[in-house]
């Protein structure tokens, strides 16, 4: 009973080889959020409130792309689960209108009211900070981030449906090259080091949506590279012994367009026997079997 309810060691080894990326890129993440800050800070209060506050009215754009895309991984993680690819493309591209239609929102109501949404942070008294100071360095921050808003919506599309089929640790190194990128051109940008200009906030906007855009180039570059194909096989009373009509539909996986077709051939056949040998043990008619064949584990057993 206790191991029914814990799992089995398959069943966590799963779990983490999805999980562990995800916790990595999420954890460096906040980390060099962090470092963002304390670089940001030490240019006084006003560009850290800025940063602070652009940053928050940005934060809805984002919650809009997360909870979009999430309601529509629901359907891709399923699609995929069954070995509908056709289905899996339907929803990628629908998370892509979205992501497009989100992105031409966000820029035009953040170029109409952006100022105005930074604007509602600064009311009553200013504390000794100048208001007039932060309200310009938020804006200046706001409209060099609008450029990175495209690229980061697309990522989200592409990462998370690398997540559906599997993949994660491609989405954690591109997070983790983007955040490298951020940190290095923030301390180049906001300080003016390497004989480039201090741009102080605008730095540091700069440098955010230059590592966006070094994210979604590995992203794409990696998915459009690693193209993953489904073979559909009908086969009508494969087995004479099995009374009634047999109807057994395969939905035989593959990870790489480049896999030799002797590989897939021969994966086809060994689940074809392996259906075979289970409905002769059996003799009891089955009208629809699903048999998913990994290549990993097709080279595994030397297919």
């Amino acid at each position: 009973m206790l191991k029914r309810l814990i799992g089995t060691r398959a069943f966590y080894h799963s779990v983490l080889t999805l999980l562990i990326p995800i916790i990595v890129q999420q954890f460096i993440s906040n980390f060099v959020s962090l470092l963002d800050n304390i670089m940001v800070g030490s240019l006084g209060t006003e560009s850290i409130s800025a940063a602070s506050i652009a940053n928050s009215v940005l934060m809805v754009f984002m919650l809009a792309i997360f909870g979009g895309l999430s309601g529509i991984s629901i359907y891709g993680a399923q699609f995929y689960g069954k070995g509908d690819m056709d289905g899996m493309r339907n929803a990628f591209r629908l998370k892509m209108v979205f992501c497009l239609i989100c992105s031409v929102l966000g820029i035009g109501i953040y170029l109409a009211f952006g100022e105005a949404f930074i604007r509602s942070f600064l009311q009553g008294e200013s504390d000794g900070g100048d208001l007039a100071l932060t309200l310009r360095e938020g804006n200046a921050y706001l409209r060099i981030m609008l450029w990175g808003i495209a690229p980061f919506a697309i990522v989200q599309a592409y990462a998370s449906t690398l997540r559906e089929s599997g993949e994660t640790v491609v989405p954690m190194v591109a997070g983790v090259c983007a955040i490298a990128t951020n940190l290095f051109l923030n301390w180049v940008l906001i300080f003016g080091k390497l004989g480039a200009p201090a741009l102080g906030v605008r730095g540091a906007a700069a440098a955010t949506v230059v590592s966006r855009y070094v994210e979604l180039g590995i992203v794409v570059i990696y998915a459009h590279a690693h193209v993953r194909v489904a073979v559909a096989v009908v086969v009508d009373a494969l087995v004479a012994a099995v009374p009634g009509e047999l109807e057994l539909e395969i939905c035989l996986v593959v990870a790489d367009e480049d896999d030799e077709p002797a590989a897939v051939l021969g994966a086809l056949a060994a689940a074809l026997l392996q259906a075979e040998r289970l409905l002769v043990e059996r003799k009891r008619g089955v009208e629809i079997v699903y048999v998913g064949v990994a290549v990993d584990e097709l080279r595994t057993h030397g297919l």
